[in-house]
């Protein structure tokens, strides 16, 4: 049969479990520490998310606004369709029956016309 510990070593593996439970609470002390702290940098990381997220929204919104803006303000620099059309029926009615002259006085005209439309378009976009 087997051998029965002596007192000794029974004294010694009480004097370990008891180093082991204290190693043991020590253990799960820092650990809850740990998680403590992981979690306070998780909220502070969260914090800054959400507070660039509303700088970028806002960015963004101004941005949208400011461009809602511009194209607002230049919607008005442009002749429209029906401009064109009242300016197109107007010299439609002084050229006909109007002799080759004036046609060639208004082909000028409109190449002149057309040459300052590019020129503000290249200066618009240039």
């Amino acid at each position: 049969m087997g051998k029965t510990p002596s007192r000794e070593t029974l004294h010694a593996m009480v004097q370990g479990n008891r180093r082991l439970a204290k190693a043991e609470r020590r253990f799960n002390r820092e650990n809850r520490k740990s998680d403590q702290r992981a979690l306070k940098i998780k909220e502070t990381a969260d914090n800054r998310a959400l507070k660039l997220e509303r700088q970028t929204q806002t960015y963004k919104d101004e941005r949208a606004n400011n461009l809602r803006s511009q194209i607002e303000s230049e919607r008005s620099s442009y002749a429209s369709k029906t401009d064109l059309d009242a300016l197109w029926d107007k010299v439609e009615a002084r050229l006909s029956g109007n002799s080759l002259n004036t046609w060639t006085r208004f082909l000028g005209i409109a190449g002149i016309l057309a040459a300052i439309g590019v020129g503000l378009y290249l200066g618009i976009h240039g």
